[in-house]
């Protein structure tokens, strides 16, 4: 493991943890400009083959998606599990601190459950441009 990047996914309550294991391989490695050799995942996905194959086009070179079940390996999917679990703990936490604090400085009874915004720019009065930002 050389890096780390999170992603935030939601309305995946109704899918397979195949389907999106499988879609995210497809979105973010058929993107990726750096493959790497192995990629470790928790479960085993019904399409691997088929991505391997087109990975390994993408990379000019083999490629594996690999579902370890004992070892080292596991281990390493264990550990990378328990990393994102502590880093959704951590954004929802955030979260939490952010909106008590939004609720406690404009005297709200109680917390916002959405929240709005609006960007106005121009260059010299012309070419307005106008952005709404919902969360």
């Amino acid at each position: 493991m050389i890096g780390r990047e999170h992603y935030f996914l939601n309305e995946l309550r109704d899918m397979d943890i195949k389907e999106i294991i499988s879609g995210f391989i497809k979105q973010y490695y058929l993107e990726s400009e750096n493959l790497p050799n192995k990629i470790m995942c928790e479960e085993e996905i019904e399409d691997e083959e088929a991505l391997e194959q087109l990975l390994a086009e993408k990379a000019g070179r083999k490629v594996e998606i690999k579902s370890p079940k004992k070892g080292e390996k596991l281990r390493f999917v264990e550990m990378a599990k328990n990393n994102a679990r502590v880093t959704l703990e951590n954004k929802q936490e955030d979260k939490f601190e952010i909106l008590s604090e939004l609720k406690t400085k404009l005297n709200l009874e109680k917390f916002p459950n959405k929240i709005e915004t609006f960007d106005i720019s121009n260059i010299s009065g012309t070419n307005i441009v106008a952005r709404n930002v919902c969360a």
